[in-house]
């Protein structure tokens, strides 16, 4: 999969930006900015208004990232504002992307890096990194992602 090489610049293009209006002393950009490379699209949200962090998210109201915490406390993490949940099975074993490339390619589209195995099937998509976990994008619903996951990876 990788990363489009064309928005590492582009990106830092925006935040030296950023930092040079702090630094003669202007005030910050307000908002958030995001970017739809594939749609073309720019926008920027000049309020958090629009872009609310969730009070019940620990990442939003705070400092833990559970989704990347690796000691099993957290199996399953639905991802803020993306109706993606994550998946984390206890003891993180290696999956066999050879083998899964294969059974899933059966159902769905896939695509592979070395780093990842990605696959669109049941209107969902699977991303299952090398570490064992798997993020389930296209649901928010916790107990769905674990279905297919269980259905499709396997614990």
């Amino acid at each position: 999969m990788g990363i489009v090489p064309t928005l590492p610049p582009l990106v830092a293009s925006v935040a030296v930006t950023e930092a040079l209006r702090l630094a003669v002393g202007s005030e910050p950009s307000r908002g958030v900015l995001s970017l739809s490379v594939w749609d073309g699209g720019l926008r920027s949200h000049r309020s958090f208004e629009t872009v609310r962090p969730s009070l019940s998210c620990p990442v939003c109201s705070g400092t833990r990232f559970p989704a990347l915490e690796g000691d099993g406390a957290a199996e399953v993490v639905k991802l803020c504002g993306r109706r993606s949940v994550q998946v984390a099975p206890s003891g993180r074993e290696r999956p066999d992307f050879d083998a899964l490339e294969e059974r899933l390619a059966r159902v769905g589209e896939v695509r592979r890096s070395p780093q990842l195995l990605n696959a669109d099937l049941d209107g969902v998509s699977l991303t299952i990194f090398s570490d064992g976990r798997c993020v389930v994008r296209g649901t928010e619903d916790a107990g769905r992602a674990v279905a297919l996951y269980d259905r499709y990876v396997g614990r």
